[in-house]
């Protein structure tokens, strides 16, 4: 017998933001089932999904990657980069994408099972750490530039 099963719960809800977090859990009779979070940040003056182009500054992905390897290595407490792969990591896989969430603090991004490991992987990012790559007009300005 197949179960869908969907949850949503808005994480952040503040000057003009919203985040939201989706839940889909999916059991189609197997040993293991189906499903993910995915992250939502929406601007509620225009109604848009916000994307990474709108937060961050042009090439913020060379300065983001080698922070993002570091945190998922504390996230999954690997000592060693060169230890990621033979654990499994699917290192080309570890960069910024758009399942990512904002709150007062920073910007979280989430990797589902499969994603770039067989786990589930988190990293958080202060904005004062990111601070260099972020857009300083964008629609969370705000957030960082107090």
């Amino acid at each position: 017998m197949w179960k869908v099963g969907f949850v949503s719960d808005i994480i952040y809800n503040e000057g003009k933001l919203l985040s939201v977090m989706n839940n889909i859990e999916e059991d189609i009779g197997g040993v293991a089932g189906f499903g993910g979070l995915h992250y939502s940040v929406i601007d509620l003056e225009t109604g848009r999904k916000l994307t990474l182009k709108d937060i961050f500054v042009p090439a913020f992905d060379v300065v983001l990657n080698a922070k993002l390897i570091d945190k998922v290595r504390a996230w999954h407490d690997i000592e060693k980069i060169e230890d990621m792969a033979k654990a499994g990591f699917e290192m080309e896989m570890i960069v910024p994408n758009e399942n990512f969430y904002i709150n007062s603090e920073g910007i979280g991004f989430y990797y589902n099972a499969y994603e770039i490991y067989e786990l589930e992987t988190r990293a958080f990012f202060p904005f004062k750490d990111i601070r260099s790559v972020l857009r300083k007009e964008s629609p969370i300005s705000h957030l960082f530039n107090k």
